[in-house]
């Protein structure tokens, strides 16, 4: 870059000095890109005003370690992580290589969270598994028939989403003179 400068410091419109100087730039810039090796790096190599000789390959770098680290959240439950990475990969490279292996993690994970959460009785838990188990339909309608487990999730939230209605009433009579009766809505037994 240095010698470029001074070629041009004697013809500034030296083709091929103008030339040497934008590879030597993109040299320099793919160096320090692979040397950094972040997402970043590679986002701003793409971004820069180089040639971009090495385009392709920072592309595929780039998806690939979307993939990986989305998969790699996924085997972690961390549903969060998978999401930001998969999903952007999902956005960003629609056409991208592995659009088919991301489908298949996102729909394992998703049905393995609305799996655990369906287990648990609580109305938060069913309204996760209806949740899942809709974006699981999202991504891979072909592969699951979910319209019932999604229809259960969701009757079985409100259902654990109603108070425990409680009563206790005194009755009088002659056989027990101490009578008490407790119930509840959730539990119909008497005693």
């Amino acid at each position: 870059i240095v010698q470029a400068d001074k070629a041009l410091g004697f013809q500034s419109n030296d083709k091929i000095a103008l030339e040497l100087k934008r590879n030597a730039q993109d040299e320099y810039a793919w160096q320090t890109t692979t040397t950094s090796n972040t997402f970043t790096a590679y986002e701003n190599y793409l971004k820069g005003d180089t040639q971009k000789k090495y385009r392709a390959t920072a592309i595929r770098t780039i998806q690939r370690g979307l993939f990986n680290e989305g998969k790699t959240a996924a085997n972690q439950n961390n549903i969060q992580q998978m999401e930001y990475y998969l999903l952007r990969y999902l956005r960003e490279y629609p056409t991208g290589p592995e659009i088919a292996d991301i489908k298949d993690v996102l729909c394992s994970t998703y049905y393995r969270q609305a799996d655990n959460a369906v287990s648990i009785k609580t109305s938060y838990n069913q309204g996760q598994a209806a949740k899942f188990y809709e974006k699981v339909t999202e991504y891979c309608p072909d592969k699951y028939s979910l319209a019932t487990k999604i229809a259960k999730a969701k009757k079985m939230q409100v259902r654990y989403g109603r108070p425990d209605r409680t009563y206790l009433a005194y009755v009088y009579d002659p056989q027990a003179v101490y009578g008490v009766s407790y119930g509840g809505l959730k539990n119909q037994k008497i005693g």
